[in-house]
């Protein structure tokens, strides 16, 4: 896992540098779509196919990103819409392997056929779009703000653990509440604004997860919590204008980083701790949004 990790998020931020200086980014997410279904090909070779795996995941997130960044206008609705169906994909990845029902055939066709599409653009992107950046050491301080709620977001979520959440269908339920939540939160952020959308969000989130052992509000605060992961990238892609695949790997490191404490058995525990956690996050992406200008 570990190792899949760091391919999989860690290795964006240098994908994405090599993306913003091609411009090919539709050319990257078929090149990622292709290493995820070779890394079934690999099974007898474990350590190859979850770095196959782990970098295709990386190529895709880092190109379509790129087109989604490009295609939303300034907005951030279609960035929460992007980044949100990969918890569904976790929790039925992680469902299946613990079944032991690897459903090889069905998943290769299902990414082969959703290639193709992104093949053709791919095709008519012959010329490479290059803006150049626009961003300065001014803007470090909102940018080390917004980077560090991202690794709070990820320690958090991988520590947040109620044994309710293996009773019934609660453990869907949060991740449906994931899901709803990041694609919400761009949507909130283009109507409220994005400083009122986070106070919403993470301010509620903060409330909620002092009653969070009762599980509905458990359910309630984990989508009010991820509503700010739309945000947060529309927010670093404003700040790095011109890098969009740099801007998008810098927050899936962030990701990586705050994976690495629950796996060395240091994670967040008790309602206090959480709703702190939101109060901190809340303060760090304020302070991002209000001295980035946004």
């Amino acid at each position: 896992m570990l190792i899949y990790n760091f391919c999989a998020f860690a290795m964006q931020m240098p994908i994405g540098v090599i993306a913003d200086k091609t411009a090919k980014s539709h050319s990257f997410a078929f090149v990622g779509i292709f290493l995820v279904c070779a890394a079934f090909f690999m099974l007898k070779h474990p350590v190859a196919a979850i770095v196959a795996c782990g970098v295709g995941n990386g190529f895709f997130h880092i190109g379509g990103g790129i087109g989604v960044i490009q295609a939303s206008e300034g907005k951030g609705g279609l960035l929460g819409v992007f980044v949100s169906p990969g918890a569904f994909g976790v929790y039925f990845g992680t469902q299946s392997g613990q079944k032991e029902l690897l459903l090889a055939l069905p998943i290769i066709i299902a990414l082969l056929a959703a290639s193709m599409p992104i093949l053709t653009l791919a095709k008519k992107n012959t010329k490479p779009e290059i803006k150049p950046s626009s961003h300065s050491l001014d803007s470090l301080w909102p940018v080390a703000c917004i980077f560090l709620v991202v690794l709070m977001r990820s320690w958090m979520g991988l520590s947040f653990n109620y044994p309710w959440k293996k009773i019934g269908c609660w453990g869907a339920a949060v991740v449906s509440a994931v899901v709803a939540g990041k694609a919400a939160g761009g949507f909130a952020s283009d109507y409220n604004g994005p400083t009122k959308a986070s106070l919403a969000s993470l301010g509620g989130a903060a409330v909620l997860f002092s009653f969070s052992h009762v599980p509905v509000i458990g359910v309630a605060s984990m989508f009010f919590f991820n509503m700010t992961m739309p945000i947060s990238l529309w927010a670093l892609a404003k700040l790095f204008d011109g890098a969009d695949g740099f801007a998008f790997g810098m927050l899936a490191f962030a990701l990586f980083l705050g994976y690495l404490p629950p796996y060395l058995s240091i994670n967040l525990e008790g309602n206090i701790v959480y709703s702190l956690a939101c109060a901190l996050s809340l303060a760090l992406l304020w302070t991002g949004l209000k001295e980035g200008g946004l």
